[in-house]
């Protein structure tokens, strides 16, 4: 009798613990897929939900100082375990911060997308674009203290709105990396990691400028100038566009490619040439990694394209995303170029 009465507990303890398990309620992450739902004014979202894989992980934001820019002393970057997931689960999004893809622009030529701000006709202004000759890049970084969103791997104190001056944290790390990549395919580059907008944003192209003539003067093989910048997209009330897209299952910032003309005035012979070399590398962006480039952006300004028939003004990411997603970036970067000089 016992032994049935024991049996027959033991049962209805098994079958209690069963239902209870099957109509317990389930921890949902739909908040991802909201904070996805709302995108940029005129921004069509491609990437409706990114996984969160730890999300034990507290993101600690850091507020930005108003004061001038000035040295900060940063932590190097951790060391990534290699028992951790791919660095782009490692950070939660934090509140402030929407993530978007931005892939359609005002019209579309020759398979890219392209954001037209100039009265130019863009299809008589395509030409032929020449690969010919050893190549050597030169990256330059007119505002090279922008910085990005600190994060689990990189975490630094930002100043003045986003920007440092710590090479480590802002936008040189991610022409280091650029650098690095392209040697590795056996592509000589320069890269210059002059602070060209400190102490002042003022004037910072004019000391690009004299900067990119300098290197011409000493390096006439230079044939391809990048002029890399971090974007900075945020709403009226500062919530921070983040673009982002995914490679190889990693999350990366997206780049956008800018080429100035001469509808401001000054003289730009060279425009055609850049904003064809922005479309035929868009096209190699495209076709290697989906998503990566948003549309390119087609200024009245000149910046400092008159001085190459390849050069651009490249914008890696916005300072709503983190340095390991500008990295993933600067990495497929340096391969779509790698590809371009292969024809």
């Amino acid at each position: 009798m016992k032994k049935l009465l024991f049996l027959l507990s033991s049962f209805i303890f098994f079958t209690l613990t069963a239902f209870f398990c099957l109509h317990a309620p389930l921890m949902s992450d739909s908040f991802f897929s909201d904070a996805l739902g709302f995108t940029a004014p005129g921004v069509s979202p491609e990437i409706k939900v990114l996984p969160t894989i730890c999300p034990d992980l507290i993101y600690k934001q850091c507020i930005a100082s108003a004061s001038t820019i000035k040295k900060v002393s940063s932590p190097k970057p951790a060391a990534k375990s290699e028992s951790k997931p791919l660095s782009y689960i490692s950070d939660p999004v934090p509140s402030g911060i929407i993530e978007t893809t931005i892939s359609k622009g005002g019209t579309s030529l020759s398979g890219a997308e392209i954001n037209n701000e100039t009265d130019y006709d863009l299809a008589e202004a395509l030409r032929e674009v020449d690969i010919s000759g050893s190549p050597t890049v030169l990256i330059v970084h007119t505002h090279a203290s922008e910085s990005y969103r600190p994060s689990f791997t990189y975490s630094y104190t930002p100043t003045d709105n986003s920007r440092t001056e710590d090479t480590d944290f802002n936008v040189v790390r991610v022409g280091k990396e650029l650098a690095t990549y392209l040697s590795s395919y056996g592509i000589n580059v320069i890269h210059d990691s002059s602070l060209n907008d400190y102490p002042s944003y003022n004037g910072s192209y004019q000391k690009t400028l004299k900067l990119i003539e300098s290197h011409l003067k000493k390096n006439p093989s230079i044939d391809m100038i990048i002029d890399l910048h971090r974007d900075a997209m945020e709403r009226a009330d500062g919530t921070k566009i983040s673009t982002v897209c995914t490679i190889e299952n990693e999350k990366a910032a997206q780049v956008m490619l800018v080429a100035g003309t001469d509808q401001s005035g000054l003289s730009h012979d060279n425009w055609r040439d850049n904003f064809s070399f922005a479309v035929k590398l868009q096209n190699i962006i495209n076709s290697k990694f989906p998503y990566l480039a948003r549309p390119i952006n087609v200024r009245k300004e000149r910046f400092n394209g008159h001085l190459s028939k390849k050069e651009l003004i490249i914008e890696v990411g916005t300072k709503g995303n983190t340095l390991d997603e500008a990295l993933v970036s600067a990495r497929a970067l340096a391969s779509s170029i790698n590809e371009f000089y292969k024809g």
